[in-house]
C-alpha cells in the first residue's frame, strides 16, 4: 500500500501548529516521526525558539533517541532549505541544541526545582534517591518512628498487640501508600469485633471433632479438615492462648474451607456431619475475619499518617528527594505559586508528550498547568492549554503500567479537555512496522475485545492498516503457533525454550535471519533465564531485557555465604554453605566425617586427630584461607574486602571454567557497586555490607546493563520491557504461565473531579510467594471487583503490545491440551482461526562451535602481572584507617577456645532479642518466648532454656541497676571519626554496636551480652580480657561523641554468671 490513509491527521501535525493536538498512534505508525517532524517545523517557522521546546520521554532511552533523530532532522533541513530567514533559525537552533530540553519527566521536574529552590522550600544542593537509597531511608524512619512510639506513645502499641498485629509487620504497609501522598487514605472507625465468641467456637469445633479423628493416619493420607484439625490441637498444646495473635491465628485456619473425603473418617456419617458443621464455621469464620480486618484496618491507617511524617521529615532534614517527591515538589510550587507558574510558562512555551498513555496523574497537572492560559487558577482540571502550546502523543491501547501509577482516566479526562478547548484528537492508524500477513489476522481479535466506543476501562478499538501488502512469495511470513506436549510447568517450558531455541539456530545457519532479527517474549519475568539458557546452549549471543534475580547464579550466592560467614564467624549455617560452595568444593560425606570426629563449624576449629592425612589437608587449605579472609575484614573497608575476597578466590578464572558469560561478570560488579555506594555515605560496618550484599543477591531483581554485544544478540524479556521495541520474529513464549488480574489486588485508587481516595490492604509474607491478610477497608469486594475490571481491560493491551511487535513473524506457543489452560496467549490461538505449526528443525548433535582462545606468551603474562603489582602497589597507599570493637592489637584470637554445643549466633542473636525485648516492654513471658523462638525459626524445645536464662539475668544486679535508672537504651549503633593515628592516615573510623547504656548517678554505664559457653571455665579470664579491649573502644567512643562521662563498662555472660 503506497497512499497513507491517515494522511490529513499526519498533515495537520506537521503543519498546523497553531492547536493543541492528542495524537492516539497506533502501534508501528510512525509516532517518533511525528514528533520530529513537528519540533522542527516549530525551529523553521520561528513558532518557537529551540530552548522554549520541551519534549517528555518516557525513558532516557527513549530520550536519547528522539533527541539523536531531532538533531539529525535539523542538521538535513540546514542543507535542504534555501530561505535565508529558515537556514538563520536552524543554525541557531543547532547552536543552542543543548538549550532544548529533552528527557523524562523526573529529569524535568529535577531542572525545574533546581532552578528554583527557594520556592520549592528545597536546599539549593538537594540529592536525588535512587529506589534502594530510597527503600533504606524508610526503614531508618520506620525504625525513628517506633523507637519514639515505645517510649512515649506506649498504649498505641498495646492496642495493636490486642488487635493481634506485630507493628513490625506494618513496614512494606507504609512502602506500598508512601506511593500514593497525593490522594487520601480511606479510613473510617470500627468497632472491635467480639473475638472470645469467635473462638469459642473454634475450640467447640475441634473438641467436637478430634473424638471421630482416625487413630492412625489414612493410607492416602490426612484430609484438609483433619490437617486443620492436627495443626489446631498441636497449636492448642504449645502456644500461648491467652495472646490474641495467637487466637486469631487458630481462627483463621479456617478461613480456607477445609474439604471432607469421606473414606479417611472411620465413620462416613461422622464425616458426613462434620462437612456441614466445617462448612458452617468457615463461613462464620469467614464472616468474622471480615470484620476484624475492617477492625485492623481502622487501627493501621491512622498509625501510618505520623510514620510517613517521619519519613518525610527525615527527607527534608537530609535535603533528599525521591523520584516521586520531586513530581509532587514540583506541581504543588506551579499550583500554589502563580509567578512561579508564569515564569516557568514563558520560559518553556511548548510541551510535547510521549507515551502519554502510561502517564501518572500528578504528570497531567504539571503538564496542564505549565500550558494553561488561566494564570491565577491553581485547579489543572479547569486550565485552558494556549493554541499550540501542548502536543500530546499516546496510544490508549498499550496503556499497561497502571501498577507504576498509570491511570487511562486521566489519559481520557485530558483527551477531554483538550478537545473542549479548541484542540482535537487525532487518529494515526498506518502501520509501517508489520506485514499485512500478521495485521489482517489480529484485527478480528481485537475487534472482539476492545469496544468500539471508549469506555471508563478500555481503549476504543482501532485497526492495523499495513503499509506493507501482502507479499506473494515462500517467505516464512506471518502468524504461526508452537504446540508443546502439555505436561508440568518447568518440564514444557524446558521442552519448549529447547525448540525455540532450535528454530532460532536453524533460521541463523540458513542465513534467513541474525541473532539480532529474534525477540522472544514471556508474560512476566518467570522464565526469562530458561529461555536465556537454551539459546546459550546453542552457541547463540543472547541478551535479557528487564529485571533478574540474581539468586540463580551460584558463584554470587556462595561468595553472598562467605561475606555472610565473615560477618558471623560463629555461624555454622554460613560456614557450612561456604565449605559446600563452588569456591572451596568441600563434599558432604567430609563434613560427615569431620563433624563425627569431633569437628566444629567454624574457621578457627582444630582438626580432629581421626581425620586422614589427606581429609586433615584438603580442610586445612580452606580453613586457612578463610582465616585470612576474617584477617582481612578487620584491616579494611568493607568493599576492599570483598573485592580482595572474590579476586583471592578466583571467582572470574571459575566463571570462565564454568563457561559464564561476560553479563555474569557485570552482575558481580553492579553488585559491589551499590554496596561501595552506601559504603560512601556511611554504611561503613563490614556486617551491614555483608547483608547488603546477600540481599542484592538473593532478594532484589536488578536491571539490567546493556553490553555492547547486546546488539547482535537475540533479546529475551517480558511484554512490559518490549513496549516501544520491535523485531523482525517474535516469539511468544511460556504457555504454562496463567494471568488472573483479581488475584493480587492490594489496592483501588478512585479519582473524582475534586479529590482522590485510596483503598488499601495490608498484607504480610507467610512464606515464599504467599501473603497473609492483615487488614482490608470496609466494602472492600466492592473495590476488588472495580480494580479487577480494570486490570482485566489493561491484560488485554499487554495482549495488544506483545503481538504487535513483530514485523514479519510471530510465533505463538501452546500446549496439547485441549484447554491449554494457563495460556496468557490463548485469546490469540482461540482467536485466530487456522493457524498453522511451524516447523521445528531436528536436534543436531554436534555441539555449538565455541570461539578458539589465544594462547599467551608466559613472559608477556609474566611482564602484565609486573605491571599490574606495580600499579596496585603505588595505588595501596591508605588515606584512612578503620577500627572495629573486634579489632586486635596483637594476634592472638580467642575463637581457638573451646566452646559447649548450643550456642552460635543464632542462638546468641534470639537471646538478645529477647533481653532487648525485656528491658524495653517488660512482656517476655512464655507466650513471647514461644512466639520468638518461631521468629526466629531455632528448636521450640529451647523455651525452658531461655527462660531460664531470662529469669536468671532479671535476678543478676545489672537488671536491678538499669531498672532504676530513667535512661536506658539497647542496641546502639555508632560510628565516628578520630584523628589518623597512622603516619599515611589522615583519619581513623571506629564503628560498633552497644547492647545496652545506661544512666547511673550522671554517668553512663555501657554493658555488653555475651552467650560464650566455654568448656573449660578457666579460660573465662582469657575471653573477658579479648572483649574488654571492645568496651574499652565503646567507652572511648561514647565519651567522643556525646562529651559525657562513662562510669564503668561491664559485661555480662549468660551462660558464666558466675
Amino acid at each position: 500500500m503506497t497512499e497513507l490513509i491517515d494522511q490529513k491527521q499526519r498533515d495537520l501535525i506537521d503543519q498546523d501548529l497553531e492547536r493543541n493536538f492528542l495524537v492516539e498512534a497506533g502501534a508501528g505508525s510512525g509516532k517518533t516521526r511525528s514528533l520530529v517532524t513537528r519540533m522542527s517545523n516549530l525551529v523553521v517557522t520561528g513558532k518557537y525558539q529551540i530552548h522554549e521546546i520541551v519534549a517528555i520521554t518516557f525513558t532516557r532511552k527513549a530520550a536519547d533517541e528522539l533527541k539523536e533523530r531531532f538533531q539529525a532532522a535539523l542538521e538535513k533541513l540546514s542543507s535542504t532549505v534555501s530561505e535565508p530567514v529558515k537556514r538563520d533559525r536552524i543554525a541557531r537552533a543547532l547552536e543552542n541544541f543543548d538549550q532544548c530540553f529533552l528527557g523524562t519527566v523526573h529529569s524535568f521536574c529535577s531542572k525545574v526545582l533546581r532552578e528554583r529552590p527557594v520556592e520549592a522550600g528545597l536546599d539549593f544542593d538537594f540529592r536525588e534517591l535512587d529506589d534502594l537509597e530510597d527503600d533504606a531511608l524508610l526503614d531508618q524512619a520506620w525504625e525513628m518512628y517506633l523507637t519514639g512510639i515505645r517510649s512515649e506513645q506506649e498504649e498505641k502499641l498495646k492496642n495493636f498487640e490486642e488487635a493481634g498485629i506485630d507493628v513490625a509487620e506494618l513496614r512494606s504497609a507504609l512502602k506500598t501508600v508512601k506511593e500514593y501522598e497525593d490522594v487520601t487514605w480511606f479510613a473510617t472507625p470500627v468497632e472491635r469485633p467480639d473475638l472470645d465468641s469467635a473462638f469459642k467456637r473454634i475450640l467447640d469445633f475441634i473438641e467436637y471433632a478430634k473424638r471421630s479423628m482416625p487413630g492412625t493416619k489414612p493410607a492416602k493420607g490426612y484430609d484438609k479438615l483433619q490437617e486443620k484439625l492436627l495443626t489446631a490441637m498441636r497449636r492448642l498444646s504449645y502456644f500461648d492462648l491467652d495472646q490474641n495473635r495467637t487466637r486469631l491465628q487458630l481462627i483463621k485456619l479456617f478461613e480456607t474451607k477445609p474439604a471432607v473425603t469421606l473414606n479417611r473418617w472411620e465413620s462416613k456419617d461422622e464425616a458426613k456431619d462434620l462437612k456441614e458443621k466445617a462448612a458452617i464455621l468457615h463461613e462464620d469464620t469467614c464472616a468474622f475475619m471480615e470484620k476484624w480486618y475492617e477492625y485492623a484496618h481502622s487501627l493501621i491507617v491512622p498509625f501510618l499518617r505520623p510514620a510517613l511524617l517521619t519519613y518525610s521529615g527525615l527527607k527534608k532534614e537530609l535535603s533528599q528527594l525521591n523520584f516521586q517527591d520531586m513530581l509532587l515538589l514540583t506541581a504543588k510550587m506551579l499550583r500554589e505559586q502563580p509567578e512561579t507558574r508564569k515564569y516557568f510558562s514563558q520560559k518553556y512555551k511548548c510541551l510535547l508528550v510521549d507515551e502519554f498513555q502510561d502517564t501518572d496523574p500528578v504528570q497531567a497537572e504539571i503538564m496542564l498547568l505549565l500550558t494553561g492560559s488561566l494564570e491565577y487558577e491553581n485547579e489543572w482540571t479547569r486550565q485552558v492549554p494556549k493554541p499550540g502550546s501542548l502536543f500530546v502523543v499516546g496510544d490508549p491501547k498499550q496503556s499497561i503500567y497502571r501498577f507504576r501509577r498509570a491511570d487511562i482516566d486521566i489519559y481520557q479526562k485530558v483527551k477531554h479537555m483538550i478537545a473542549m478547548t479548541g484542540g482535537e484528537t487525532l487518529n494515526l492508524v498506518m502501520n509501517f512496522r508489520t506485514t499485512s500477513r500478521i495485521t489482517t489476522r489480529l484485527n478480528p481479535v481485537f475487534k472482539t475485545a476492545m469496544p468500539e466506543i471508549e469506555n471508563a476501562y478500555q481503549a476504543a478499538y482501532r485497526p492495523l492498516v499495513s503499509f506493507k501488502e501482502d507479499e506473494e512469495d515462500d517467505a516464512v511470513k506471518g502468524i504461526y503457533t508452537l504446540t508443546i506436549p502439555d505436561g508440568k510447568k518447568d518440564e514444557v517450558i524446558i521442552d519448549e525454550a529447547g525448540r525455540v531455541a532450535g528454530i532460532i539456530q536453524e533460521m541463523i545457519r540458513t542465513g534467513a535471519a541474525k541473532p539480532a532479527d529474534f525477540m522472544v517474549l514471556t508474560r512476566y519475568n518467570d522464565g526469562v533465564l530458561v529461555y536465556t539458557k537454551a539459546l546459550q546452549a546453542k552457541g547463540i549471543p543472547v541478551m535479557t531485557s528487564g529485571e533478574v534475580n540474581l539468586g540463580d547464579d551460584e558463584m554470587l550466592r556462595s561468595l553472598a555465604h562467605l561475606y555472610m560467614y565473615m560477618a558471623n564467624p560463629a555461624s555454622s549455617f554460613y560456614f557450612s554453605a561456604v565449605l559446600k560452595g563452588p569456591f572451596f568444593g568441600v563434599s558432604d560425606a567430609l563434613l560427615v566425617k569431620y563433624r563425627k570426629a569431633g569437628g566444629e563449624l567454624h574457621a578457627y576449629s582444630s582438626l580432629p586427630d581421626p581425620l586422614s592425612s589427606e581429609d586433615r589437608s584438603v580442610l586445612a587449605v580452606c580453613f586457612e584461607k578463610i582465616r585470612l579472609y576474617l584477617k582481612w575484614s578487620r584491616e579494611h573497608l568493607p568493599v576492599t574486602v570483598m573485592e580482595m575476597t572474590a579476586e583471592d578466590l578466583g571467582l572470574f578464572v571459575s566463571a570462565m571454567k564454568a563457561e559464564k558469560t561476560a553479563r555474569d561478570a557485570v552482575h558481580y560488579y553492579q553488585m559491589i557497586q551499590k554496596v561501595r555506594d552506601e559504603e560512601s555515605r556511611g554504611l561503613t560496618l563490614f556486617g551491614d555490607c555483608a547483608r547488603l550484599f546477600r540481599d542484592l543477591v538473593t532478594e532484589r531483581v536488578h536491571e539490567e546493563l546493556l553490553l555492547p554485544e547486546d546488539q547482535q544478540a537475540v533479546r529475551v524479556m517480558n511484554v512490559h520491557k518490549s513496549k516501544g521495541l520491535e523485531a523482525p520474529y517474535v516469539f511468544l513464549v511460556h504457555p504454562k504461565k496463567s494471568t488472573d488480574p483479581g488475584k493480587h489486588v492490594d489496592r483501588h485508587i478512585e479519582r473524582s473531579e475534586k479529590e482522590s481516595t485510596g483503598y488499601f490492604t495490608f498484607q504480610k509474607s507467610a512464606g515464599l510467594f504467599r501473603r497473609e491478610m492483615i487488614a482490608r477497608p470496609e466494602n472492600w469486594d466492592e473495590k476488588k471487583e472495580e480494580e479487577t475490571t480494570y486490570l482485566t481491560a489493561e491484560e488485554t493491551r499487554l495482549l495488544y503490545v506483545a503481538a504487535t511487535r513483530a514485523e514479519e513473524m510471530m510465533v505463538v506457543s501452546r500446549t496439547d491440551s485441549s484447554t491449554d489452560k494457563g495460556n496468557p496467549w490463548l485469546p490469540l490461538v482461540r482467536g485466530i482461526p487456522g493457524l498453522e505449526e511451524i516447523p521445528v528443525p531436528e536436534e543436531s548433535e554436534e555441539e555449538p562451535e565455541k570461539a578458539k582462545g589465544k594462547y599467551l606468551e608466559a613472559s608477556s603474562y609474566e611482564r602484565f602481572l609486573h605491571e599490574r603489582d606495580s600499579w596496585i602497589k603505588s595505588a595501596s597507599t591508605p588515606s584512612y584507617q578503620l577500627k572495629t570493637p573486634s579489632q586486635k592489637d596483637e594476634e592472638t584470637d580467642v575463637f581457638t577456645l573451646e566452646r559447649a554445643t548450643g550456642g552460635g549466633a543464632d542462638w546468641g542473636t534470639f537471646v538478645h532479642a529477647l533481653f532487648e525485648r525485656q528491658i524495653r516492654h517488660g512482656d517476655a513471658d512464655e507466650g513471647v518466648i514461644t512466639q520468638m523462638l518461631a521468629d526466629h525459626e531455632l528448636e521450640m524445645d529451647r523455651g525452658a532454656e531461655a527462660l531460664d536464662a531470662l529469669n536468671v539475668f532479671m535476678k543478676s544486679n545489672l537488671w536491678l541497676r538499669l531498672t532504676k535508672s530513667d535512661n536506658v537504651m539497647t542496641e546502639v549503633p555508632f560510628m565516628y571519626r578520630q584523628p589518623g593515628e597512622d603516619k599515611y592516615a589522615s583519619a581513623c573510623f571506629l564503628n560498633g554496636i552497644i547492647d545496652l547504656i545506661f544512666i547511673e548517678d550522671g554517668s553512663w554505664v555501657i554493658a555488653d551480652f555475651k552467650t560464650d559457653r566455654l568448656k573449660d571455665s578457666s579460660q573465662l579470664p582469657e575471653l573477658k580480657a579479648y572483649y574488654q579491649k571492645q568496651l574499652d573502644l565503646y567507652s572511648e567512643a561514647w565519651r567522643d561523641m556525646t562529651g559525657q562521662p562513662v562510669k564503668e563498662t561491664t559485661l555480662y555472660f549468660v551462660y558464666h554468671t558466675e
